[in-house]
């Protein structure tokens, strides 16, 4: 598997800087609930959802591109560009479905937290203007909430002249009053596609999507866990998924098709 490949090449140092005993206490393949750093995690979508939703986001992410831009940039055109690790992680399931040609650049020093709060926020882009100009881009992200990185690595790229600047973010935690805005703001430079809608106020982590707590257990979760509250995420949100869940599963036992799935997305 590549993305097995992936893991094992490119976080093993990592794991090793880790701390072990977190490590081992983890179990994702069979808890439904773990504990971190104080805080407790209950599991929120398993990593054939995950996939799924990512390979058929994606799919309909180029689509749209090719509507607006043109076919040709898919084989001649297409710069992508991972943001940090999260996008690095999406970066290489992308792959696995997919033959386009990738141009990785790395972004240093971008937002980082620490025990849920914000810490100093240095941004700069480690690329060559040559790489971006005339090109059309498309940054890779694991999640989005704020907004307020994206914008600025935006704000940098389009200062090197991009053809266009697209977004494919696989978790979607902005809050529900700021969605369209934000949205608008980077439609305008391109394509801005979500895959996963995620509580915006619940804490997430999950290693399939490179999501981390405090650096912990990017290369130990396949599943993405949210923070366990008293309050409930939305119930029409957790139907979705239970529902996903319950399609793929008869998917993979041959007992639906591919697009009564696809038509159970597009119709939510």
């Amino acid at each position: 598997m590549i993305f097995q490949d992936f893991l094992e090449n490119r976080v093993a140092k990592k794991i090793q800087e880790q701390n072990t005993n977190i490590l081992q206490s983890l179990s994702s393949e069979n808890s439904d609930t773990i504990q971190m750093e104080g805080r407790e995690f209950e599991l929120f979508l398993k990593k054939r959802e995950i996939e799924f939703l990512i390979e058929y986001f994606f799919a309909k992410h180029l689509s749209q591109m090719m509507l607006r831009f043109g076919e040709d940039i898919i084989s001649n055109k297409l710069i992508f560009m991972p943001i940090l690790k999260g996008g690095v992680y999406l970066e290489s399931i992308i792959k696995v479905f997919s033959r386009l040609h990738f141009i990785s650049s790395e972004f240093i020093g971008m937002q980082s937290y620490f025990n849920g709060k914000k810490k100093e926020n240095k941004q700069y882009l480690d690329c060559d203007k040559k790489i971006i100009e005339n090109n059309h881009i498309i940054l890779i992200d694991e999640i989005i909430d704020s907004g307020e990185t994206l914008t600025k690595i935006t704000e940098n790229i389009f200062s090197k002249n991009p053809a266009s600047i697209s977004f494919f973010i696989a978790i979607n935690k902005v809050d529900p009053q700021k969605k369209q805005a934000l949205k608008k703001n980077f439609d305008q430079y391109g394509v801005y596609t979500t895959a996963i809608q995620c509580p915006y106020d619940y804490w997430a982590i999950g290693t399939l999507l490179g999501l981390d707590n405090n650096q912990f257990c990017r290369a130990t979760l396949d599943h993405l866990y949210i923070e366990k509250k008293d309050k409930k995420p939305d119930s029409l949100l957790l139907k979705f998924y239970s529902r996903l869940e319950i399609l793929i599963t008869k998917y993979n036992e041959g007992l639906c098709e591919k697009d009564e799935i696809i038509a159970f997305i597009e119709q939510y």
